[in-house]
């Protein structure tokens, strides 16, 4: 029995630290390593470390700051349905926290800097931006693309990674208001000012609209830029642009988790597209 009672807590920390979602991240880092032909050292590690603590950090946070909305929007999740009691969680997120605080002493100055500017913007969006709409949902967008602003202050390389950025905050920007539509009932509880909430459903899934539609024609004339225009035209123009799409869809028929899921890999297959067709 004991050892399936630890069995249940190693699962329930896996679970609260959102292991699908540090995988973008690992992704990302060994993605950005491939497209510019990097080798891999000591520092390289450290830094995916870093960002892999700061994630897992907020990740913890949120849940805990969210235990009365996600009571309501995902009674599933480890706090709500009673897996983990919130005296560990707060320990959980102590160790992380500390640990991401911990690495940052090993990088340079600059790196140093930002870093810590990156972990304030996570503690200030769970704290604060999480309620104020797009804000917040901006706020989420540019986290996400922070690893790679790391690693172009760690390499001195900002040209080469800015398709990059945009292509992950403008996605990531999609997928948090389209988050915001699913949890609308919570939301409202606690009042919060998300998008949805302040515009309503038909209004916010309109918006979502136009800015798919305003991403699609940047790809389209992104395409000007890359070298391989076929494999850009399939992953980039036709599969990220068509998930997007069917998200909006999705929403409009009242599947919101299923666009939301969709969207959380999109991200994935638009970093390949992008790096098939550099």
């Amino acid at each position: 029995m004991a050892l399936d009672i630890r069995g249940d807590k190693i699962f329930s920390f896996f679970e609260i630290i959102r292991p699908l979602n540090l995988s973008i991240i690992l992704f990302s880092f060994f993605y950005i390593a491939f497209f510019f032909d990097m080798k891999t050292g000591e520092i390289f590690y450290l830094l995916l470390s870093e960002y892999i603590f700061i994630a897992a950090s907020g990740y913890v946070l949120n849940d805990i700051l969210d235990l009365k909305t996600d009571m309501i929007n995902r009674p599933d999740r480890v706090l709500p349905s009673g897996k983990m009691s919130l005296k560990v969680a707060n320990r959980y997120f102590l160790l992380l926290f500390f640990l991401s605080l911990f690495l940052n002493t090993f990088f340079p100055l600059k790196l140093f800097f930002f870093n810590l500017s990156v972990i304030f913007i996570l503690l200030l969006y769970d704290l604060y931006l999480k309620k104020k709409g797009v804000w917040g949902n901006i706020a989420v967008a540019y986290l996400t693309i922070t690893p790679f602003l790391a690693f172009s202050i760690l390499t001195s390389n900002f040209e080469g990674v800015l398709p990059i950025i945009f292509f992950a905050f403008f996605l990531m920007l999609i997928r948090e208001i389209v988050k915001d539509v699913e949890d609308m009932k919570g939301d409202a509880i606690i009042g919060s000012k998300s998008l949805p909430i302040l515009l309503g459903r038909k209004k916010t899934i309109l918006f979502l609209f136009i800015l798919t539609m305003l991403y699609f024609f940047i790809t389209i004339f992104q395409a000007t830029f890359v070298s391989n225009k076929f494999l850009y035209f399939v992953f980039i123009i036709l599969i990220v642009n068509g998930i997007n799409f069917t998200a909006v869809v999705l929403l409009k028929t009242g599947r919101d988790r299923m666009a939301s899921f969709l969207l959380k890999f999109n991200i994935f297959i638009g970093m390949v597209g992008l790096w098939l067709s550099k």
